[in-house]
């Protein structure tokens, strides 16, 4: 008989590319539609992404592998930077200013509110160049929230695009390390 179960059995989702990525890889975990977003990113050393804040978008994560320094506004309109090892946690509440940078190869886990396509480029307002090819910063009506449930087989929202199985309208790239867990990372 067993006990009834109104949100489903267990699930064990095959991660899935976000879309291509200049600093490495972003892996959909899975996601709690109108909760948050697991996912595994992935930084080659030497990358980094742009300074940015998100209009909706808290995001956390904790290191699995490697090193990265964090840029970050401390509220005082300065930059700070703190270098983040495996096994630290870092957290950045919806609007705040900050920028990764991989020391190493590295890799962490980031849990997030369900919002994608959600980015605001800074770096002009603290006199820095700006980042050089990267994906544009957003609007905060271009900000998509997930709220149908790709990890059980139904169609995913996507800008005014609806797919199956996919979270961009582009395909996922293909790897031998597509498949939890992804093999370690080489630090060169």
């Amino acid at each position: 008989m067993g006990k009834p179960q109104p949100n489903g059995p267990a699930q064990f989702p095959e991660p899935k590319e976000v879309g291509p990525r200049e600093w490495g890889r972003e892996l959909m975990l899975f996601y709690v539609p109108g909760y948050f977003t697991f996912k595994r990113i992935e930084m080659t050393k030497g990358s980094e992404g742009g300074l940015q804040f998100h209009h909706k978008k808290a995001e956390g994560g904790v290191m699995v592998q490697g090193r990265m320094k964090v840029i970050y506004d401390p509220g005082d309109g300065s930059l700070q930077t703190k270098d983040v090892e495996e096994g630290d946690s870092f957290f950045f509440p919806q609007g705040c200013v900050h920028q990764t940078e991989a020391l190493t190869n590295c890799a962490y886990v980031e849990v997030s509110t369900p919002y994608m396509n959600d980015r605001c480029h800074v770096e002009d307002l603290y006199g820095l160049d700006k980042e050089e090819g990267g994906l544009p910063s957003t609007k905060p009506s271009e900000v998509v929230e997930l709220k149908v449930a790709e990890a059980v087989g139904k169609a995913t929202r996507v800008g005014s695009h609806t797919r199956k199985g996919r979270l961009k309208a582009h395909p996922p790239e293909k790897s031998a390390t597509s498949v939890w867990p992804p093999a370690p990372l080489v630090d060169d």
